[in-house]
């Protein structure tokens, strides 16, 4: 579920938001096999030209920013945090509803 984004075309905004999703539960499975079991700070994929950084927002919710090469990695994943920390209550979503069966058809 895409909430808000700049500079990407809504297909690409949809493909972002599933490979923030799929990242972020790598990072906590590796979490989970080979480290303590706790919440992923933040993934980072370092490309030719790109730097995405993919951080926890929030209960169910991940941020995800793409940076050029010559972005400070270290400021980048500071404002990250800032950014989160200020809004963390307005990004939760809330967890999907389990369909409801229709009720039966009378004849």
């Amino acid at each position: 579920l895409v909430k808000s984004v700049h500079g990407l075309d809504p297909d690409s905004a949809d493909h972002m938001a599933a490979l923030a999703s799929g990242l972020y539960s790598l990072g906590r499975s590796a979490g989970v096999r080979f480290g303590d079991g706790g919440d992923v700070r933040q993934v980072v994929v370092e490309l030719d030209s790109t730097l995405l950084f993919v951080s926890t927002a929030g209960s169910g919710t991940c941020l995800a920013v793409l940076a050029g090469r010559e972005a400070d990695a270290a400021v980048l994943g500071y404002e990250m945090a800032m950014l989160v920390k200020s809004v963390r209550p307005y990004l939760m979503t809330a967890p999907r509803q389990a369909a409801v069966e229709p009720p039966a058809m009378r004849p």
